[in-house]
């Protein structure tokens, strides 16, 4: 069985979750979380990011996630292992939390993600590898340049 995760677009401190996009493999923080982060990263190089719109972030995920897993040389639409979802599942194993408000509330130029890990109980828990992994990431992403 496959290794599931969920990306959560949210506006927590305004309407909760807006988006959901599942996927249906590799859903490890080194497997979907680095996708996660490559996609934001794309994103950021964009004139205009929209790092505050949760659904339309969730759309251009969808996107991203439509080219990785597609089938080569088959048509764009030939593709599987993602769709977006209107309520949470209850055995997903990582759900990545996107905070889009922290892009305009806290002058961040990145939205806030965190990895939880559903445990044996069904509690979610903040994933420590990820948030490593968010940390070196970000310092990368918004540390000036030298020299510059």
């Amino acid at each position: 069985m496959s290794t599931s995760s969920e990306t959560h677009f949210c506006l927590p401190d305004v309407s909760g979750v807006l988006a959901i996009v599942e996927r249906h493999s590799d859903g490890y923080p080194a497997g979907a979380g680095a996708d996660l982060l490559k996609f934001l990263g794309e994103c950021k190089e964009l004139d205009d990011p929209r790092f505050h719109d949760p659904e339309l972030l969730a759309t251009r995920y969808v996107v991203f996630l439509a080219d990785l897993f597609r089938y080569k040389n088959h048509p764009r639409l030939d593709f599987l292992s993602v769709r977006i979802s209107t309520t949470p599942g209850d055995s997903t194993t990582y759900r990545y939390v996107v905070n889009c408000l922290s892009y305009n509330q806290h002058g961040d130029p990145l939205p806030k993600v965190v990895c939880y890990e559903r445990c044996a109980n069904g509690m979610y828990v903040p994933n420590n590898e990820f948030e490593r992994m968010y940390a070196k990431w970000h310092a990368t992403l918004t540390t000036p340049t030298a020299g510059i």
